[in-house]
């Protein structure tokens, strides 16, 4: 079974509930945990914090793991880009799960069965277990397909493609997502949203996945997805560093069937599926058609009416 790392910081109670989501997994061996540290003079970080320490120490008495804690804190973006990389020093690859994220039972056998599949195909970049366009259903058939958005809410890859991300992006982005037909990938509206965060983003944004988007994009790297989802996020709040608030839009419904693995569709078909991406950004980032005209719509309104307002003049 493939390694596991989980990655934590200062919520104790929420990483004690990932880590016995992946303990209950079949065919647990290799666990890896990193915390980050506590942040400059913040006295509650330091408690919980510590609380995390004691919560992976005692369970190391009971099982073998290798963790890492962070004397200061890094952040997450440098935070998740050193535990990574770390997980990545000593395995060849692995399953990443952030310490807000409980996973399907079956999680790890899907995972082994699909970086063995597509391991020495360059071009998949990795494994999503989490699908936000996923439907409630008892379907135990478990099928797969491959699109353009990695999703990061509980993945798998390798340390070849893990190690094509800088962590930073090109100052240049004008070939970004224009001369690899992103546009023709995940759509025009899409496309614009993507080219203005990537433009945004900076060393001080406090964000990991950024980077790593833009890594397989300008690699050209797809990420398998399945019917299912086999993962969920429990992780929104005030002490969340970005979901401080779960929209439903993106919170698909969490599987709970038992799939018949024999039976599983691992495609052969090495294609991103544009329908598929559609649907994402439209579920994920509200890219529908009526979100964009309706946006329109309210802006036209608003400069009507600034530009109609009685102004006062001082003669």
């Amino acid at each position: 079974m493939p390694s596991v790392l989980i990655t934590g910081f200062n919520r104790p109670n929420i990483l004690q509930k990932a880590i016995e989501s992946i303990v209950s997994c079949e065919g647990l061996t290799n666990l890896y945990i990193h915390i980050d540290g506590p942040r400059v003079n913040n006295s509650d970080d330091f408690l919980q914090v510590s609380a995390c320490h004691k919560l992976v120490i005692e369970l190391a008495k009971e099982m073998n793991i290798d963790y890492f804690f962070q004397e200061y804190n890094l952040g997450c973006e440098k935070g998740m880009k050193f535990a990574i990389d770390w997980f990545f020093s000593q395995e060849e690859q692995g399953v990443i799960i952030e310490d807000d994220i409980l996973v399907h039972p079956q999680t790890l056998q899907i995972a082994e069965s699909a970086l063995s599949k597509y391991q020495h195909i360059p071009r998949v970049g990795q494994i999503n277990f989490y699908n936000p366009t996923a439907v409630t259903g008892t379907n135990n058939r478990l099928s797969s397909h491959f699109i353009d958005y990695p999703m990061l809410w509980g993945w798998a890859s390798w340390k070849d493609r893990w190690e094509l991300n800088s962590g930073h992006l090109p100052k240049k982005l004008e070939f970004a997502l224009r001369d690899l037909e992103m546009r023709n990938k995940i759509g025009f509206v899409a496309t614009k949203y993507w080219f203005q965060k990537f433009n945004r983003f900076t060393q001080e944004s406090n964000t990991w996945d950024i980077p790593w988007v833009f890594t397989c994009w300008s690699h050209q790297l797809i990420s398998l997805t399945f019917s299912h989802s086999l993962t969920t996020n429990i992780g929104d709040g005030p002490n969340a560093t970005h979901t401080k608030k779960l929209s439903d839009l993106r919170l698909a419904p969490f599987s709970t069937v038992k799939f018949d693995l024999a039976k599983a569709q691992f495609t052969d078909n090495i294609t991103s599926k544009k329908k598929a991406n559609k649907k994402i950004s439209n579920r994920v980032w509200d890219m529908s058609m009526y979100k964009i005209v309706t946006s329109k719509l309210k802006r036209t309104i608003k400069n009507r009416v600034i530009q109609n307002k009685p102004r006062n003049h001082v003669i």
